[in-house]
């Protein structure tokens, strides 16, 4: 390793390369180097490889119902920008009926012959302070925590068990559930088809 290869790898260039955070000049350096240096070359496959390792050991894996959530929300746009008019959904209550978003129920674009995923979601209205979904899932949901939203169900087909710290809730179609702010809460689907519900979150806004 001659002196100019040892001076650019202890410089702590690299690694400004690498996060891409070096400068022109010292991008220009470092692609120079690395073509005629093999110590430049490997110091930095070394720097991506602990940037790597670094990465799967502390990997946190996102709630599954993350996919799902960015996948409707992108489906919900491209429906918009194809000519699909905005109809807002009724706010969830325990008054609400199944006939009352029979709008989008029936609709040959908000049918699944078969849902694939463990757990799939169609945006249906969408606003700054309230998101509407048909939601089918075929197996758990994810415990999680609400602090600043109001999430309600209002279960279409399937049945399925809604656990709220301490308390199961069974719900069948047609049943309405409200979750507390602040409360941990998970389902699982107790039929053989998979459970179809309405979901709604409506962002509450604290004074």
């Amino acid at each position: 390793m001659n002196r100019k290869s040892t001076a650019l790898i202890e410089s702590g260039v690299l690694e400004l390369y690498v996060f891409g955070m070096a400068t022109d000049d010292q991008i220009r350096d470092v692609e120079s180097a690395q073509e005629k240096y093999p110590a430049v070359a490997e110091e930095l496959n070394q720097i991506h490889q602990r940037i790597e390792n670094y990465g799967k050991a502390n990997a946190v894996k996102p709630p599954s119902l993350v996919k799902t959530v960015v996948m409707a929300a992108a489906d919900y746009m491209e429906r918009l920008r194809n000519g699909e008019k905005f109809l807002d959904a009724p706010i969830l209550t325990e008054k609400s009926t199944i006939e009352d978003f029979s709008h989008w129920l029936n609709r040959k674009d908000m049918v699944l012959a078969e849902v694939k995923e463990s757990i799939y979601a169609k945006i249906i209205s969408s606003t700054d302070d309230r998101t509407t979904s048909i939601v089918w899932a075929k197996d758990c949901l994810e415990p999680e925590i609400h602090s600043n939203e109001r999430e309600s169900f209002l279960i279409v087909e399937g049945t399925c068990e809604v656990s709220i710290d301490d308390e199961t809730h069974y719900l069948k179609p047609g049943d309405f559930l409200s979750i507390p702010l602040h409360t941990n809460h998970s389902a699982k689907v107790t039929s053989d088809i998979p459970c179809k519900f309405i979901m709604q979150r409506a962002l509450l806004h604290v004074a």
